[in-house]
């Protein structure tokens, strides 16, 4: 079951059941808007059918490059760290010179540098900053390096060819963001995914005490984008809750959103869209959702959403072989 509902105006509901409407603008604000058109013909990478893969990466089908496959970088990130020395011009991986952290790579950076990460496993992390710096982070093979529970705190980011678990929580200050319940959690404006993989690690009530959800957006995450990525292993809470203006979400894999024997479960949704103008969901699968794949819901007496345009998105009975 998906749908949009808004509450300030029932009337302008929409049902995407069965594919009856997947291809066409949801007027849900009552001003038909032009911002994401079903006519786009540039090249993705495919979430149905047959997924591009190789060495166990995401392949782009415009030019068959792979994710993540790069040998030189601004900073490195590895798990035992060292002087964190940044590259004016980008360079091969030293370890002396590696940084140990996320927040540690975001201090030293400067604006566009491209930072490394090796394999291996991560704790979990705050990550704070106010300067946009347009970084990107990504993990470079040939596995792909896993963090702890993070929040992203700082703007201006791609994160690339990373995993982010529900384990090894960094604390919460009670300041940075709020609803730490996730596994991910945004809140600040800028932020990418592209080829992310959310995981609960199927952590539920009652054996942990606050199951955490998979990925939470604050409404002033605006321009946030995710694309090629899988939220999976939830329980007893949501893959995906929060929204903000531009956001766009294409060819990811929700799913194995469940809940425990004996829970309370009528909103544990695979995605649970808040808010926001000038969305883009498209091209998307969700399958094994307990109760709802997909569901845009304003407050009661909330601003109505803007145009969300949601395109081709796909619910699957089974395993669509995304990975």
């Amino acid at each position: 079951m998906s749908y949009i509902v808004n509450a300030g105006d029932p009337s302008k509901s929409a049902d995407i059941v069965n594919g009856t409407n997947n291809n066409n603008y949801f007027d849900v604000s009552g001003a038909f808007g032009a911002y994401y058109p079903n006519t786009v013909t540039t090249a993705h990478w495919s979430s149905t059918g047959n997924v591009n893969m190789k060495n166990g990466k995401f392949i782009n089908p415009a030019d068959n490059t792979e994710s993540g496959n790069v040998s030189s970088a601004n900073l490195w990130i590895d798990t035992n760290g060292g002087s964190c020395t940044r590259q004016s011009t980008a360079a091969g991986y030293s370890d002396g010179q590696a940084c140990a952290s996320l927040q540690a790579a975001y201090n030293a950076a400067s604006s566009g540098d491209v930072i490394n990460i090796m394999d291996g496993v991560y704790p979990g992390e705050i990550v704070k900053g106010a300067t946009d710096k347009s970084l990107t982070f990504q993990g470079i093979g040939p596995g792909r390096p896993s963090f702890g529970q993070l929040f992203l705190a700082f703007p201006g980011a791609t994160f690339k060819h990373v995993a982010v678990e529900n384990r090894n929580y960094p604390g919460w200050d009670g300041v940075t963001c709020t609803y730490w319940d996730f596994t991910l959690r945004v809140c600040a404006p800028n932020q990418h995914l592209d080829d992310v993989i959310i995981n609960g690690l199927r952590k539920g009530a009652p054996v942990d005490s606050l199951p955490k959800g998979g990925l939470q957006i604050d409404g002033g995450s605006t321009n946030f984008s995710m694309k090629h990525s899988e939220i999976t292993g939830i329980r007893d809470n949501k893959g995906f809750q929060g929204g903000a203006d531009n956001l766009l979400v294409e060819d990811s894999l929700f799913h194995d959103v469940n809940i425990t024997n004996g829970q309370m479960g009528e909103h544990i949704e695979c995605v649970a869209d808040t808010g926001g103008n000038n969305q883009a969901w498209r091209r998307n699968q969700f399958y094994d959702c307990s109760t709802i794949n997909w569901v845009a819901q304003n407050v009661v007496g909330g601003t109505p959403f803007g145009p969300v345009y949601t395109g081709e998105q796909h619910i699957c009975p089974s395993n669509p072989g995304r990975r």
